[in-house]
């Protein structure tokens, strides 16, 4: 089955065995077997990513053909020492599935992965590393936003 995504302009067929999948980077093999049985019984696809991922761009691992992808900056590779963090990037999901998928992964009892994307026109020349950095950024943002809210609200009471 292809899957049609613009980047950058360009319209690309993106192959899969279905039409939504997740790309799924996690250390722990107990956590990756319950997320690719959740994604077989939502009739969804996952494909687990390794550390040898990590500098690949994540639409070529979303099955986009490297000459389909715009020629950018060259793209900043993961130090040696890094760790890469638990990510999950949803490829082909409409909101609705989206929001399925979630509700299901938390009834599951799955472990939260806090690092999630989902595949667009913006990120799909991203490696995977940089898509992690951006992610942990906006984490660390919505937090700290998060955190302010909390205060105001206990220091107006």
């Amino acid at each position: 089955m292809i899957c049609k995504l613009v980047c950058y302009g360009k319209e690309q067929g993106v192959k899969m065995q279905n039409l939504a999948f997740v790309l799924c980077y996690t250390n722990e093999d107990g956590k990756w077997k319950q997320i690719e049985a959740l994604c077989s019984c939502l009739g969804c696809g996952a494909k687990r990513l390794g550390s040898a991922d990590v500098d690949q761009c994540v639409g070529v691992l979303a099955g986009m053909k490297t000459g389909e992808l715009q020629r950018g900056q060259e793209k900043r590779k993961a130090p040696l020492a890094y760790q890469q963090a638990e990510i999950l990037v949803f490829v082909g999901f409409a909101d609705e599935k989206l929001d399925f998928f979630l509700r299901a992964y938390r009834q599951a009892g799955i472990a939260p992965i806090l690092l999630k994307a989902i595949l667009t026109p913006h990120n799909c020349n991203w490696s995977v590393y940089e898509l992690t950095l951006e992610l942990m950024r906006e984490h660390i943002a919505m937090t700290m936003e998060r955190r302010k809210t909390d205060e105001s609200d206990r220091s107006s009471r």
